[in-house]
């Protein structure tokens, strides 16, 4: 399975989907997926093929990948094991951030939309 090309070209797909931007980038994913086959599937070789090159910072991609307030709060919750005396805390802290789960959508869903036109409620 490895030895298929394919296999470097899906998971650098779904890498740079996650890391850099939705809208896949065709040319630049194949030439990472070559790269990355060639390392023999090395992670941090591909990290810091996406992390360093110039490519990464162009206006297109910063910032293409932004978690909303409820996707980073569940993160903190799950990398951070922690009890809050009073859970109601969270509340305060997604009023803060400006989306309150469950109440009518006060951020933009999927990627971000155009800089400067998230406010908060």
């Amino acid at each position: 399975m490895l030895e298929n090309k394919q296999t470097a070209k899906y998971i650098t797909g779904k890498i740079y989907r996650y890391f850099v931007n939705d809208t896949p980038d065709e040319a630049r994913i194949n030439e990472l997926a070559n790269k990355f086959y060639q390392s023999n599937y090395d992670i941090k070789s591909l990290m810091q093929e996406i992390y360093m090159g110039d490519w990464f910072y162009e206006e297109k991609n910063v910032g293409a990948i932004i978690k909303s307030p409820v996707e980073l709060i569940v993160g903190l919750r799950r990398a951070i094991p922690m009890q809050f005396e009073q859970e109601e805390t969270m509340l305060l802290f997604q009023r803060v951030l400006g989306q309150t789960l469950f109440y009518p959508p006060t951020w933009p869903a999927g990627p971000v939309a155009e800089a400067g036109s998230i406010a908060p409620a």
